[in-house]
């Protein structure tokens, strides 16, 4: 497979969405439906995250290579976001809308409406007698479409004897002739547009995925390599943010409520560095993990000194001690052996 150059390249063509489709197909159509994953999200938010996540990365990918991790997904996640994008567009046109079947189907009843009105108008003034037994009145497209042209039929057939006494004029006739037609067709065609709708929406799973995938590979690298700068969820923040996530509310002089977005600090504007304690060899970074701080100060509640985020003392000392928070001595003995 041609590989796509890392990150950053890609803005500058007004075809990369098109062409990061087509090269992700064989990877979309390899995914067996048990690993695809349901768009439980605001994709476009989605999007548009792992873009600028993808600009983020540049300055920091010499040093992800040195890593002892695969770098394909990381180096491709502007590609999957790309795809997503096309895979996305794709599903909200590829089906035709639904609005102009419902509005052939609507002048389909105003007309078998008409032409019945008049027929039975003809029936009560003793011109032709009732001709409409077998004709469908039921609701329905296909209904609809079949009684309409049952009394189209009957006009015809009666044109002689009702020439100068009925209010339809050939014109009419025709047009309900065309739009019967059409509906029949049109619904007719209403199962595999559901079908080729069911195809698109499905790729636009598999799109999904794959971006998903490469976006979470990317935060599992960027903590490991920016633990200690405590900045990795700012490069690339949670994909399942809560909708308004990052916005605020606040007045104007006027009184007026204005919206303000709160921007995420870019990678190189986030140079502070945490104090932390050395890790011991061997101890993996997960193992002292710590909540990373939000930016919302409403309804947080303090931590209480010597405790963890779930509200209790670390049970091990030798971990309590490296956080510099709980007891420092062994727990005392409860008579448990």
């Amino acid at each position: 497979m041609k590989r796509r150059p890392a990150v950053g390249l890609l803005a500058t063509s007004g075809f990369a969405a098109r062409e990061a489709f087509a090269e992700t197909e064989a990877e979309r159509a390899a995914l067996a439906e048990s690993e695809l994953l349901d768009v439980n999200l605001d994709l476009e938010a989605a999007i548009a995250t792992a873009l600028k996540t993808e600009q983020r990365l540049q300055s920091l990918l010499p040093e992800l290579r040195k890593l002892p991790i695969d770098l394909e997904r990381i180096e491709r996640l502007g590609t999957y976001a790309r795809a997503a994008m096309m895979a996305h567009t794709q599903s909200r046109v590829a089906v035709p809308p639904r609005a102009g079947l419902e509005e052939l189907y609507r002048e389909a009843i105003a007309l078998r409406q008409s032409l019945r009105s008049d027929h039975d108008n003809l029936v009560r003034q003793g011109v032709i007698a009732a001709h409409t037994g077998g004709v469908r009145f039921s609701m329905g497209h296909r209904n609809v479409a079949y009684g309409l042209m049952s009394l189209v039929e009957i006009y015809r057939r009666l044109a002689s004897a009702i020439a100068g006494k009925s209010a339809v004029a050939n014109p009419v006739l025709e047009r309900a002739e065309r739009v019967a037609a059409e509906l029949i067709e049109r619904a007719a065609h209403k199962d595999d547009l559901r079908k080729r709708k069911t195809a698109v929406t499905e790729d636009r799973r598999r799109a999904y995925t794959l971006l998903f995938r490469a976006y979470e590979a990317t935060r599992r690298a960027l903590s490991y390599l920016r633990w200690e700068m405590g900045d990795a969820a700012a490069i690339a923040p949670a994909l399942h943010a809560a909708p308004g996530a990052g916005r605020r509310r606040q007045s104007d002089s006027n009184g007026e409520r204005s919206e303000v977005v709160t921007q995420l600090p870019a990678a190189a504007e986030t140079s502070s560095r945490v104090e932390r304690e050395p890790l011991p060899p061997g101890l993996h970074p997960a193992v002292l993990s710590e909540p990373a701080a939000s930016d919302d100060s409403q309804g947080s509640v303090a931590q209480p000194p010597g405790t963890t985020a779930m509200g209790f003392a670390p049970s091990n000392p030798r971990i309590a001690a490296l956080r510099g928070v709980g007891p420092s001595e062994p727990p005392e003995s409860h008579g448990y052996p």
